[in-house]
């Protein structure tokens, strides 16, 4: 297997169908030097070009037939650094009756001895160097021994199309078996071959005479193990698989899957009923194209698909009504009558490619890890979110289908698929997150605008009042007292400072002591002059203290003296006559109170201080007001670009599916969801239906706000129903809408207990909706008149013809007839699965046989475990026994299909 072809089953093997050796008269054309050319040189020409498959088709004769494989089996052998796996086809380019020239090209496996026999049956001449058979008995002989035929260049010389009058083209081309022409020119025609009706593969082949050429023309065919049975159903199938290298650039290889996304392998260990504990763990592989599970009912082909949607976390993408199944399924079950396909220790492993990356997941648990290839550890993944764009897929059951066509949400979530929705999605909480907090903002700036408007009448009252104080001489003498007053308030702190010693003074003033000698008869003479002499002692300090008072009359004055004394007291007095006219004249006029004056000269200050805070309110509040608006214009942009984007999809997919189904979007249109989501805004659960939305009356006849904000009016912008969604909102909040007098008092209790709603409601972003039409009878009709199978038959198709990632699909077939089937199913899988890896879970043969699928596993369910009976190609025997026997119909869906080389198939 070569490194591209790295996976199971069918896929591309690049096939040069006309390759000449030595063992050709005509080889090397007029340079016989090139004739010296070795079977391993050969060989490792053609591994250079990277061929997969080769035919030779040397003229008439199989002679280097042996050669090649013994050269191709030394290669494999002495591990060649340039060693590349190739299948050698033998065959041969008969030189038949007429002068055409024809390819038979027979199964690897024929022995030299067989194919020699063959130029016996077709009794060539080796003399006049042609078959003495004619042209379509030789196509009847190949065929019959098991090769195929195919008409050599038959658009040149020696080619059918050039072929003499008289050969009669029509009975060649009507041979059973005949299914391609090897066409150098893929615009050739023929007239009897256009009458036809045929369709024929038309491959390419180098028709190579000299090592140089070879696979400069070739064909990509779609095969499992490439071998004549291989090749046969692949030239049938000639849209999925067959490609002519003139197709596409020479350096195209379409096997490089690896740098597209597909799932590898899945393995599951210690499952309810599958890979149990003491068993071989269950190993399922898939293909990077069509992947078919078959099998009868209960043989776990949903429960393969569910495991899937389990390692992938893709339980969130059920619609509501599935999810109780799902849930089922993935519980661990605890009794034998228990629900639950888990034990406490299954595990689930699967690995994935993503753009050329090889992946490894671990469900265990119920948690989900990846591979970490620098530590060799699993580390647990903790964002489930990054798990789906990291790993991308679209996965959907039966049931999920036909809900799609009910509820929009599944399929709005897979529209959203196909444009950054994260990113608008990250964009607009981060939007609405700053709406909602510059709107709180203004709320607290506008208290702060109440406190400043409060401040600067308090103000002005102030202003007003000492405006009374104002005369001359009234200012005069309220100075001058005022002045006064705080003088008067100094010198009696400055008094009070000193009153701690004044009053030592006025006591030892009072205290003046006198001695008095007590008999001291009874002490030593010694003693009682010590005595006296300190009796004299005290004496002399009282009569030097007395002197000291003396000296400082004015220290021990009282506070009324001192007052007086300096002259404070008298201009007090004085001051206190001027206020008594000062009083009287301010009474004559009304003021009362002559000490507010000061108190209000205070409070003039404070509050202007007080202003100081608020003297860039205004521009602040202003500033705030244009960023608030701003802001909300960003949530209308991001409306607008919800809006184009899902249109941009939604016209994507009317062109790849305009053959079953239309989608049409409807802005602000899902009317159960936003009746919804409107009344947890406004804490309404019920009621007020005639001013909120009426839901059994005719939208258009209605005149209520969701009516309104979802009705398209005619030739009406998108902008401006954007901005009646926006009008609505402010008519809400300020209450000045056309609604009922019980409505707006509703409105004015909510919004006073719940501020927030106010900023919920200006960031609330209504939801879209999608119309449907699917043909019926040939008509596009609303999806509503079609039945089950129609709606998902129609879904079903849509998917398969727009997504660009890998489908899964758990048997869609049980809603669907033959017709649509066929019709739709089949014809979308083949013209997808070259793009996108798809697996099908089915019972229905069409989708596996008339889709070709490149790889196919029988399940089955033995011994109370789920098992693959075998697996493979369509081509392998085993499968096609598979499908015969456990699918109803398989066998005439293969007889039907294959109806010309179902012989040859020998089923």
């Amino acid at each position: 297997m070569n490194k591209e072809n790295d996976f199971v089953g069918g896929r591309w093997w690049k096939f040069d169908f006309h390759i000449h050796t030595p063992a050709s008269y005509d080889y090397g054309h007029d340079n016989p030097e090139k004739k010296h050319i070795t079977p391993t040189e050969f060989l490792i020409y053609c591994m250079k070009k990277e061929l997969d498959c080769i035919a030779i088709t040397d003229h008439n004769v199989f002679d280097w037939i042996p050669q090649l494989e013994s050269a191709l089996s030394g290669l494999r052998n002495s591990k060649f650094e340039g060693f590349r796996e190739i299948t050698i086809f033998p065959g041969v380019e008969i030189n038949a009756q007429g002068g055409v020239h024809l390819l038979g090209i027979f199964d690897p496996s024929e022995t030299i001895e067989r194919l020699k026999s063959i130029m016996i049956k077709i009794e060539y001449d080796y003399d006049n160097q042609t078959t003495k058979k004619p042209l379509y008995e030789v196509i009847k002989i190949i065929v019959d021994n098991n090769g195929i035929a195919i008409p050599a260049h038959v658009d040149t010389i020696k080619g059918l199309f050039k072929a003499s009058a008289d050969i009669k083209r029509t009975v060649f081309y009507n041979v059973q078996g005949l299914l391609a022409l090897e066409m150098i020119n893929p615009k050739a025609h023929d007239g009897e071959y256009f009458d036809s009706k045929l369709k024929l593969a038309r491959i390419l082949g180098s028709d190579s005479h000299s090592v140089e050429t070879i696979a400069d023309k070739f064909t990509w065919i779609k095969m499992g193990t490439p071998n004549i049975e291989a090749l046969r159903l692949a030239l049938y199938d000639v849209d999925g698989a067959v490609c002519r290298s003139d197709q596409f650039s020479d350096d195209l290889n379409l096997n490089n899957v690896h740098s597209r996304t597909y799932i590898k392998s899945l393995t599951i260990k210690n499952g309810r009923y599958i890979g149990k504990e003491k068993l071989p763990a269950y190993k399922i592989q898939f293909n990077p194209f069509l992947n078919t599970l078959i099998g009868g009912r209960g043989t776990g082909k949903s429960t393969i698909i569910n495991f899937l949607r389990l390692i992938l976390d893709r339980e969130s993408e059920l619609p509501k009504e599935l999810i109780g199944d799902f849930e089922n399924f993935s519980r661990v079950h605890q009794k034998r009558d228990d629900v639950g396909m888990l034990e406490s220790n299954t595990e689930v492993n699967l690995i994935m490619l993503v753009g050329g990356v090889e992946y490894k997941l671990k469900w265990y648990n119920n948690e989900i890890l990846e591979f970490d290839n620098e530590t060799s550890e699993y580390i647990k993944i903790n964002d489930k979110d990054t798990l789906k764009e990291r790993f991308p897929i679209n996965i959907f059951s039966q049931k999920q289908l036909y809900e799609m066509t009910k509820d929009t949400v599944s399929l709005f979530n897979y529209i959203d698929s196909y444009w950054d929705v994260k990113s608008w999605n990250s964009r607009l909480a981060q939007t609405q997150g700053k709406f909602k907090e510059l709107l709180q903002r203004l709320k607290r700036l506008r208290g702060q605008q109440q406190e400043s408007n409060r401040l600067k009448q308090a103000l002005k009252d102030v202003v007003s009042k000492l405006k009374i104080f104002e005369n001359d001489t009234i200012k005069k003498i309220l100075a001058s007292n005022s002045t006064v007053n705080r003088q008067l308030s100094l010198v009696q702190d400055i008094y009070d400072n000193h009153q701690d010693f004044i009053a030592i003074i006025d006591t030892l003033e009072s205290f003046m002591f006198s001695t008095t000698v007590k008999d001291m008869s009874i002490l030593d003479e010694s003693i009682s002059s010590k005595i006296l002499e300190w009796e004299h002692q005290f004496s002399l300090f009282q009569n030097d203290l007395k002197f000291l008072i003396s000296k400082y009359p004015i220290l021990s004055m009282s506070k009324d003296v001192f007052l007086e004394t300096i002259g404070i007291k008298k201009r007090c007095l004085d001051n206190e006559a001027q206020m008594k006219i000062v009083i009287q004249n301010l009474k004559n006029v009304g003021v009362y109170d002559v000490d507010k004056y000061e108190e209000l000269m205070f409070e003039q200050k404070r509050i202007q201080e007080n202003l100081q805070q608020y003297r860039e309110l205004d521009s602040i509040i202003e500033s705030t007001r244009r960023e608030l608006r701003e802001t909300f214009v960003l949530i209308t942009d991001l409306i607008l670009e919800r809006y184009f984007e899902r249109a941009n999809v939604i016209e994507y997919f009317n062109y790849k599916s305009s053959e079953f189904i239309k989608l049409k979007l409807k802005l602000f249109g899902d009317l159960r969801k936003n009746t919804e989501t409107f009344r947890n805004i406004i804490r309404k659960t019920a009621g007020f239906d005639s001013d909120i939305f009426e839901d059994d009356t005719d939208l258009v006849k209605q005149d209520t706000i969701l009516s309104r904000i979802a009705l398209n009016k005619n030739d009406e912008s998108i902008q401006s129903h954007i901005d009646r969604l926006t009008q609505e909102k402010f008519n809400i909040i300020k209450r000045k809408g056309h609604y009922g007098s019980k409505f707006i008092g509703y409105l004015e209790k909510v919004f006073h207990i719940n501020p927030d709603i106010e900023s919920e409601l200006y960031v609330w972003i209504p939801e879209d909706n999608l119309e449907l039409e699917i043909k019926i009878d040939n008509r596009f009709k609303s999806v509503e008149m079609g039945s089950r199978g129609q709606r998902s038959s129609a879904m079903l198709a849509l998917i398969l013809n727009t997504s660009n990632v890998p489908i899964i699909i758990d048997q869609p077939e049980d809603d669907l007839d033959t017709k649509n089937i066929t019709k739709m199913v089949v014809k979308s899988l083949n013209k997808i699965k070259n793009d996108v890896q798809v697996i099908f879970a089915t019972h229905n043969p069409n989708i596996v046989v008339n889709a070709n699928a490149e790889w196919v596993v029988n399940l089955d369910f033995k011994g109370g475990q789920i098992v693959n009976a075998n697996y493979g190609a369509l081509q392998e025997h085993s499968i096609r026994d598979a499908i015969c026997e456990v699918m109803e119909g398989g066998k005439e869906a293969l007889e039907k299909r294959y109806y010309r080389i179902f012989k040859a198939l020998n089923r």
